[in-house]
């Protein structure tokens, strides 16, 4: 017994070729979801008030004055906090890459 099946389905060529033409954008790609899992580490490795403070200024791109008033702190307090954060990000990201 022979069974002859025709399977249709569709596949834009252009969009398909497209995420496979270009390596650069494939390693760009790789590249940037590393990088985001190791901040991803060194955030989870310093103080959470450092932590909170790095994601409301860098992720969600908070002045220094709305962060202040977000968390009823003085401005020159979240200067100061913000400077040891990222202090603390760095000497946590330096011991990662070792």
């Amino acid at each position: 017994m022979f069974f002859l099946f025709e399977v249709l389905f569709s596949i834009d060529d252009h969009r398909f070729w497209n995420n496979f033409a270009n390596d650069q954008d494939t390693e760009s790609r790789v590249l940037n979801i590393v990088m985001n899992h190791e901040i991803t580490i060194t955030l989870e490795r310093i103080q959470e008030v450092f932590k909170q403070l790095l994601v409301l200024k860098y992720e969600f791109e908070l002045s220094y004055r709305e962060i202040s008033l977000l968390l009823g702190m003085k401005e020159e307090t979240i200067r100061t906090y913000l400077f040891r954060a990222r202090k603390e990000f760095q000497k946590k990201w330096r011991y990662l890459h070792e």
